[in-house]
This record gives structure tokens, sequence and C-alpha cells, in this order.
């Protein structure tokens, strides 16, 4: 006799899909901080631009369409949350799009402070 295979639903689907990045997320932020400290030692002048740039991270909000369009402040910013993570992984914990296009309409669109 043989077994029907799985089938899901669009809602079990998106109930799986939410349950895998939950899970994913408290991997991330649970992983060794040996990692991050690594990987520090070999941006160390990177992140120092990037403090630099945001007065010690005090000024992320006006200085983030720069860095999020510089290479290496991108590179930088991935590694403030530690342990580092790729820019895929810096997407899906963000939860945000993070291309140029799309930062620079989110800026132009943004109310004023």
């Amino acid at each position: 006799m043989m077994i029907a295979s799985p089938s899901w639903d669009r809602e079990q689907l998106d109930a799986a899909r939410i349950a895998a990045i939950d899970v994913f997320r408290t991997e991330r932020m649970e992983e060794p901080l040996e990692a991050y400290l690594n990987n520090f030692d070999n941006y160390q002048g990177v992140i120092e631009d990037l403090l630099e740039t945001t007065v010690d991270l005090t000024d992320l909000d006006s200085t983030a369409l720069d860095i999020l369009t510089d290479q290496k402040m991108l590179e930088a910013l991935r590694y403030v949350p530690g342990p580092p993570i790729s820019a895929d992984d810096l997407k899906v914990v963000a939860d945000a799009a993070l291309s140029k296009s799309r930062l620079i309409c989110a800026s132009q669109t943004r109310p004023s402070l």
C-alpha cells in the first residue's frame, strides 16, 4: 500500500515559513561570541569608520542612506549586531529591503522630525 504524499494549503505554508524565520532569528542571536571576536579583528578599521560616521552609532537615522549605499559601510554594519551576519541574513533579521533604490525612495517619503 502506498502512502499519500503530504500536501499543505497556503495558510500552513505561511505558518511554517514564519516559524522557520523565527527559528533562524533565534539561532543567529545565539551564535558564539568567539566567531564575532575573530571577525571583528579583521574589520576593525571599517568598524571605526562606521563609528565615526554615525557618531558612535548615535546618529544612524540621518546617516543610514550613506552607510547602506556604501559597500564598505554596509559590510561594517553587518558586524554591529554581532555575531556577524551575511547581507541576506541582515535583510531577514532586519525585516527590511536594503537595496539602494528602496532606501532612497524610503528616505524621500519619510516625514521629517
